[in-house]
């Protein structure tokens, strides 16, 4: 099952995140710091607006502040015995009772994290026909991870990297 929280990154609740950074960094100065970051402006229209919730996207510190705010989560799941893998607000997750385990994590979610489940990007398949950060798993007796990425995409990607002479260089691993 897929799981992806419903515009996380415009939702996220200042006060909940600060408060679970807080448990970890003693020094104001960063905690402020971080509070600022959180709360920097934006522009709408030609008006600069302060940030009550949410995070501003394409920063470095949006990933690990991401991750801190969901840690509770994975915390969470790991208590219930569940399997998953978790990339800031994706997550892919192998369980048998999907309807409880949903109603369940929708619940912690919206009580603890203020956050809420996107349910139109709720994809439920098997786990090899799932892909997770470019990975997946096999459908063999042995399962053994697979990148999802064809040959031909990554000739293209590599040509875009390297130009035509980079590419002929790795033309011996990339052989079929």
């Amino acid at each position: 099952m897929e799981l992806d929280l419903e515009k996380f990154f415009d939702r996220v609740n200042h006060d909940v995140l600060m408060a679970k950074i807080d448990r970890h960094i003693e020094d104001r100065h960063v905690l402020r710091l971080i509070r600022r970051y959180l709360e920097a402006g934006f522009m709408s229209g030609g008006i600069a607006s302060r940030r009550q919730e949410g995070m501003s996207q394409g920063g470095l510190l949006l990933l690990l502040l991401s991750n801190i705010l969901l840690d509770e989560l994975d915390r969470e799941l790991e208590w219930r015995g569940h399997r998953f893998v978790r990339y800031v607000d994706d997550a892919k997750h192998l369980c048998v009772q999907l309807s409880r385990w949903r109603a369940g994590v929708e619940r912690f979610l919206s009580w603890h994290l203020k956050l809420a489940v996107n349910r139109e990007k709720i994809h439920v398949a098997q786990p090899w026909v799932c892909d997770c950060l470019g990975y997946g798993v096999s459908w063999h007796q042995q399962p053994r991870l697979r990148v999802m990425m064809s040959l031909n995409r990554l000739r293209d990607r590599l040509r875009i990297l390297c130009g035509e002479h980079g590419v002929a260089r790795w033309s011996g691993l990339l052989s079929e």
